[in-house]
């Protein structure tokens, strides 16, 4: 684990997650800590951007909320993310024990790839763009018709795509039980390797 990982990890341990956020944003933003904090927040007081990876003792992510493009790949411990509804862009990718993510539909970009446990996106209709990549338990996209860039590779329970003719860029790589595909004529980029049955 790197000097500025552990640093992180004992932040987190103390539970002083506006801390933690914020040396991330130094981190990220300019790894040789010359700016102050203030210059990364926007005239809203909004934090650009905060990216936690691995970070596992990442539970409330609450004071995250007024960040605009927030990364939490692979936080195991992160459950409830309903106070991320207001933010621009959010990758959750592997956060297992994600599965209530019913608040999440106002979120402009949304990757949700490897979430094992999510099951309802029917509240996703307006996000512009979804990666629900190998999330296995998601069976019903009829929603999601509206969607412009939407990932739905190796979603093996995905039966019925014929609600998806309007989204303009759409990955149905390695679904293998789509078989009819004849509403997707108008979608301008489909993406089908994989999918041997149709």
């Amino acid at each position: 684990m790197s000097t500025w990982n552990k640093l992180l990890s004992k932040i987190c341990e103390k539970n002083d997650m506006e801390l933690c956020y914020d040396l991330s944003l130094k981190y990220y933003e300019n790894k040789k800590f010359r700016k102050k904090i203030n210059k990364y927040r926007d005239k809203h007081n909004m934090i650009l951007h905060a990216q936690f990876d691995y970070c596992d003792v990442v539970k409330d992510v609450s004071k995250l909320s007024l960040v605009n493009n927030l990364t939490l790949m692979n936080c195991n411990y992160v459950a409830d993310v309903s106070s991320l509804k207001n933010v621009h862009t959010l990758n959750l990718q592997s956060c297992q024990n994600v599965v209530d993510v019913d608040n999440l539909g106002l979120v402009h970009k949304l990757w949700l790839r490897g979430c094992q446990n999510i099951e309802n996106v029917k509240k996703f209709g307006t996000v512009h763009e979804l990666c629900l990549s190998n999330c296995q338990k998601v069976k019903d996209v009829s929603m999601l018709g509206n969607v412009h860039l939407l990932d739905l590779i190796d979603c093996q329970h995905i039966f019925n795509v014929k609600s998806l003719g309007s989204v303009h860029t759409l990955y149905l790589n390695n679904c293998q039980n789509i078989r009819d595909v004849s509403n997707l004529g108008n979608v301008h980029h489909l993406d089908l390797t994989g999918c041997n049955n149709i």
